[in-house]
């Protein structure tokens, strides 16, 4: 009986170093990559779309995927509307990200003991709950100063 040979165990496919084999970091290349990001599928999953995806919503049918696979590796010369297309995608982006940094500068952070508005704001608060006077009257009648009893409902 013929003794069968062991069959050479092989990297996976998927592996970064068979990925990035042969690809040069051109700014074509840098500016896919930054595009390439993970989106939500169809069932709301995160997962990072497919090469043709990508290429198909950036080229709108105007190039295939290996084509675009030349472009973006530098052995061919890519096409001054590809390049526009790259340019005008991470500009959106670019404008997105920065509307966001101005939006984050506007929120209210929970540090209520740092300003001395916030702090003034949480005394007299305080005293409301404790029925101290406030200037000319008193507030004796504020919500929290007569807490209901246990078990009683809440009016």
């Amino acid at each position: 009986m013929r003794q069968r040979k062991k069959t050479r165990e092989r990297q996976s496919t998927a592996h970064i170093a068979i990925r990035r084999r042969g690809i040069v970091y051109s700014p074509l290349r840098l500016a896919f990559d930054e595009l390439w990001q993970p989106c939500r599928d169809s069932a709301w999953r995160w997962g990072m779309p497919s090469w043709s995806e990508v290429i198909g919503r950036l080229g709108n049918g105007r190039a295939k995927e290996s084509l675009a696979h030349h472009w973006l590796n530098g052995t061919r010369r890519a096409p001054a509307w590809f390049v526009a297309v790259l340019s005008a995608e991470l500009g959106d982006r670019i404008d997105k990200l920065v509307a966001i940094r101005e939006a984050l500068k506007t929120v209210e952070t929970g540090d209520r003991r740092r300003s001395p508005e916030a702090r003034a704001r949480g005394r007299l608060h305080r005293m409301r709950q404790l029925g101290r006077p406030i200037g000319d009257y008193r507030t004796s009648d504020a919500l929290m100063a007569n807490p209901a009893e246990k078990n009683e409902p809440h009016n």
